[in-house]
């Protein structure tokens, strides 16, 4: 492994030096769009026709369109109520031009007008794997979490441990936990911990959220056998400014800003965004509370009070653009804080009155692009250290009921059956380098290897130590070292009407620790190592009918690491495993879309094979493992579609359903389960959607949002159920199933309704909206109850 990352350096060293001598200058096409020659026009969209070359002339309707190679082309200028202009050109290697035009007014009335350049938000809807794109930015203002606009998109389930900052994960098409891999902008979200996720960003951090299912583009390099989550920020090529304050139920309050100054003359920008979370999160539940004399737990209603969530995320930037010897280059600076009390361990056995969690992190990192060659080659350079501090505190001598009632005892220290004092140090380092060479304008190269590194050192005065020693387990290091690298060749043929992708990928692994969780097994000499490698392939077909239709065909055989906190815990409730192996998998995925300009739709089916999946599964209260389950085959089928019914009402609905169960279990024992479905994940679920925009409602130029969202979570189970014990309905959609109520986590209802106003002209926004507005009881995570009824309102301010 060390052989590979010193061969990797090298290479890049000289991949760089090379560039640096050869770099040519990069085409540039720039120009003024006006509708009479002096009086310039914004919005209009300009484009090369069959390039993602795309660019929109801004106040002073001037534009911008850089990084192109030489050739023959077609440039498209588009603007709603003036005549489309079609120019040809060729752009000689070395060249710039200068393009001005001048706007016809189009005196043809239209019931339609139909743009033909793509916004980045379209481009990633129809990348050639699928990929659900989320539009944050166009409900920014609603009293919503990124959790919950995701929650609403067909073949993804957002599964929550709790309220606000409590764990999150995404599932797409059931497949969650670690299958499911995070990025920032094309990074890695790892550097960032627990500070930066969709738990606890504001909405006005994001321009959108892609969600891919399955095959992930070579540029993303993870090893995710069932998609990726890509947070996309907000861009730096202007000024603005947005700021918002949220208050709500359970003592909540959320405030955010984010600003950027963009001297495009000059060609530099700075700016930074910084947000704060808090809440109490005591909101009622239903525990099994155990009777003062007979001790025989029965279910009652109680309110959560050791439950409060704090966090605080800052950082701040300063970059380069469009110079000589760089594209793009971006230093920042990020700090973030978390304080989190934990109610309960799990599972919702044990009420905590005392049990703290706190982390804190300060981020520097630096991002560098440029493109030589003429803009044929591109190469994107990304670097982080730093180090995560994780506590966790339990000390208390005594322990707390449900009521909140605490009872002393001086013979015994810590809540859990584990006491801790524990501060422990990750050091982490993060390289991703990407390499893309278009190679004559249809075939077209690309490389990226991600590099990361963590060691884990801490200490513990109350938690495991070394047989027959006073040597705590956590002052000896743990380390984890991981390679995923990747190649990929994309083609496009047909008039551009075929496009594939077909990618190849490494994945390496190094690690060493202590497996402290079973004192009496735990001895000096016992330092357990693991490591291993693999390979994984991928290819992926888009080919577009026409204009309105596309078909997206993608297939892939991979391997996903374990990573870090699968093998060393997480120092709380989730324990080591070192014996851990790589899950494997077989995935297929075909997908259809419709885009009409008054509705779209699409229509996804799914296969996947995978053997020694890893999930987390309960093994010893309060403690959890993760652990290779045997294997698992499943397919499902998903279904979006979103109308305009009228000319300021629109409806949008999905549905995703699952078939993912046990196969191949030889053991007499558990022989049984062969055919159950996977525990702990929903099978069946849908949304609807309801939205309605008016204008000119109380005054000139105001604006009025109304919207109602409703999300129906059919029963599921939170261990394996005997096939024959399923509902008896078609596909299980309907009908109850034979099995105890504490196994069954039932159907969920979840009705919510908002408004968002815009006072005027004025860039104020006021939201408001009620979550389960019927107060249902809904449950994630193992059976773990969320809030109730709850209430939020937002205010929002922006400048651009």
């Amino acid at each position: 492994m060390s052989q590979i990352l010193k061969n990797r350096w090298l290479l890049i060293s000289a991949l760089l030096l090379s560039f640096s001598l050869h770099a040519q200058q990069v085409n540039e096409i720039q120009g003024v769009v006006t509708t009479d020659g002096e009086t310039p026009f914004m919005g209009a969209v300009i484009q090369l026709v069959g390039t993602d070359h795309l660019a929109y002339s801004d106040e002073q309707g001037q534009y911008r369109l850089s990084g192109i190679a030489p050739g023959e082309y077609t440039l498209l200028i588009d603007a709603v109520g003036f005549n489309t202009i079609e120019s040809r050109l060729t752009l000689a290697a070395g060249e710039d031009l200068t393009l001005n035009f001048l706007l016809e007014e189009s005196r043809t009335e239209l019931d339609e007008v139909v743009v033909q350049g793509k916004t980045s938000m379209e481009k990633a809807r129809e990348q050639i794997v699928s990929a659900k794109v989320v539009d944050v930015k166009s409900v920014s203002r609603e009293p919503a979490t990124v959790a919950e606009l995701m929650n609403r998109s067909a073949g993804i389930r957002i599964r929550e441990s709790g309220g606000l900052g409590n764990n999150t994960e995404v599932s797409i098409n059931g497949f969650h936990g670690k299958s499911i891999r995070y990025f920032k902008d094309g990074i890695p979200l790892d550097y960032l911990g627990d500070g930066y996720n969709i738990s606890n960003l504001p909405l006005n951090s994001l321009e959108r959220v892609d969600v891919y299912k399955g095959v992930l583009p070579i540029s993303l390099g993870a090893d995710a056998l069932g998609g990726a989550v890509n947070l996309v920020t907000n861009n730096h090529n202007r000024t603005d400014f947005n700021a918002s304050y949220q208050i709500g139920s359970f003592n909540t309050h959320r405030i955010s800003a984010t600003g950027n100054y963009a001297d495009r003359d000059r060609g530099w920008y700075t700016g930074g965004e910084v947000f704060y979370n808090y809440s109490d999160n005591d909101y009622d539940v239903e525990a099994r509370v155990p009777d003062p004399e007979t001790k025989i737990p029965t279910w009652e209603n109680v309110r959560l009070f050791h439950n409060a969530y704090k966090s605080y995320y800052g950082e701040a930037y300063v970059g380069l653009k469009n110079k000589a010897w760089v594209d793009d280059m971006q230093l920042s600076l990020a700090t973030y804080g978390i304080h989190r009390d934990q109610q309960h361990p799990t599972l919702m056995i044990d009420a905590y009155g005392a049990i703290t969690l706190d982390q804190r992190s300060i981020i520097p990192s630096l991002r560098y692009k440029k493109a030589f060659f003429d803009g044929r080659l591109k190469f994107d350079q990304f670097l982080s250290y730093n180090r995560i501090t994780k506590e966790r505190v339990d000390t208390l001598a005594g322990k707390y009921d449900w009521h909140g009632n605490f009872t002393p005892n001086p013979h015994r220290v810590g809540e859990s059956p584990q006491p801790s004092q524990a501060k422990i140090h990750y050091d982490n380092f993060t390289s991703r380098t990407n390499l893309s060479f278009d190679l004559n304008g249809r075939h077209k190269l690309e490389g990226n290897v991600v590099v990361t590194r963590s060691k884990r050192k801490g200490s513990d005065p109350l938690g495991i130590k070394f047989q027959g020693t006073d040597i705590d387990v956590l002052s000896l290091p743990a380390t984890y070292l991981k390679l995923t690298s990747g190649l990929g060749w994309n083609y496009t043929i047909l008039e551009n009407k075929l496009t594939n992708n077909l990618n190849v990928k490494y994945y390496g692994y190094r690690s060493e620790g202590v497996d402290g969780f079973r004192a009496v097994e735990t001895e000096l000499d016992k330092i357990q190592g693991t490591q291993g490698h693999s390979w994984g392939l991928a290819d992926g077909l888009k080919y577009e009918i026409d204009r309105e239709h596309l078909i997206r065909l993608s297939g892939e055989y991979a391997r996903r690491l374990p990573d870090q906190e699968e093998l060393f815990g997480d120092s709380d409730t989730r324990v080591p495993n070192f014996d851990l192996e790589p899950e494997r998998s077989l995935n297929l995925n075909l997908n259809y879309r419709l885009q009409k300009s008054k509705y779209q739709m699409e229509a996804g089916l799914y296969y996947r094979q995978t053997k020694g999946m890893i999930l987390l599964v309960p093994i010893q209260s309060p403690y959890a493992q993760y652990q290779n389950l045997e294997n698992v085959r499943g397919f499902g089928f998903d279904f979006d579609l979103k109308a305009k019914v009228w000319r300021f009402i629109s409806v949008q609905g999905n549905l995703t359903y699952l078939s993912n169960r046990m196969y191949g279990i030889t053991d007499p024992v558990d022989r049984w389960k062969n055919h159950s479905r996977l525990r702990n994940t929903p099978f069946f679920y849908y949304n609807l959607g309801l939205n309605a925009e008016l204008k000119d409602v109380l005054s000139k130029g105001d604006f009025l949002n109304l919207y109602t969202h409703y999300n129906f979570v059919r029963e599921f189970y939170l261990n394996f159920i005997p096939k024959d014990k399923e509902p008896d309905g078609f596909l299980g959609l309907w009908g109850s199933s034979k099995v105890d109520v504490t196994t069954k986590i039932p159907d969920q209802h979840l009705v919510s309704i908002g408004a968002n106003y815009r006072l005027g002209n004025l860039p104020l926004h006021i939201g408001a909206e009620i979550k389960n507005i019927t107060n249902a009881k809904l449950y994630d995570f193992y059976r773990v109850q969320k809030a109730g009824r709850s209430f939020q309102v937002k205010i929002s301010y922006s400048i651009n």
